[in-house]
């Protein structure tokens, strides 16, 4: 995987595939995410963590996932 480079130049990061699915998994136990439950997850997904914290949660969970192409903080 790639880093984004925020503190320096991009750097690549080993990832096993196991580790997106644990960090969903962790996730979205403790936020109690149960099939009922709808996550948003704005992209472009850009860092690493971003995934386990939105897609992989509402995957392992059955949940909803609401995406959107932009995501402005203003």
């Amino acid at each position: 995987m790639h880093t984004s480079g925020t503190t320096r130049l991009p750097k690549f990061c080993a990832q096993s595939h196991r580790y997106f699915p644990e960090l969903g998994r962790l996730t979205a136990d403790r936020m109690t995410l149960g099939h009922r439950d709808s996550v948003f997850a704005p992209l472009p997904l850009f860092r690493i963590s971003p995934l386990g914290y939105g897609p992989e949660p509402a995957l392992v969970a059955r949940a909803a996932m609401v995406s959107a192409t932009r995501l402005s903080l203003r």
